[in-house]
């Protein structure tokens, strides 16, 4: 199951693609940007993955670490705070646990 956010920063328009999974004993949550991965984490719910992934995406951010496949820091900022702001606009799929 996936969800696209298209988010216009200074005038570039970024697709951030987000997929949440079964995996293993749980979910995996992740975050692609103009089709490049830029974060994926597991968690025991949708809940817990999809807030992991926030998180690395907003702490890499703010830390001014490089991201993979040449995401910098402004824009793992970008796209963790976007997901964040989002959070609340994501399909009730996202949230609601199967079964």
């Amino acid at each position: 199951m996936g969800e696209t956010i298209r988010r216009v920063v200074d005038g570039v328009a970024y697709d951030i693609h987000l997929t949440l999974d079964r995996g293993g004993d749980g979910w995996v949550a992740t975050v692609r940007l103009d089709n490049h991965l830029v974060g994926a984490c597991t968690g025991t719910t949708r809940d817990v993955a999809l807030q992991a992934v926030m998180l690395q995406l907003r702490v890499r951010g703010a830390v001014h670490h490089r991201l993979p496949l040449g995401l910098d820091a402004e824009q793992g900022l970008m796209v963790g705070e976007c997901l964040r702001s989002a959070r609340g606009k994501l399909p009730k799929r996202f949230w609601k646990e199967p079964g």
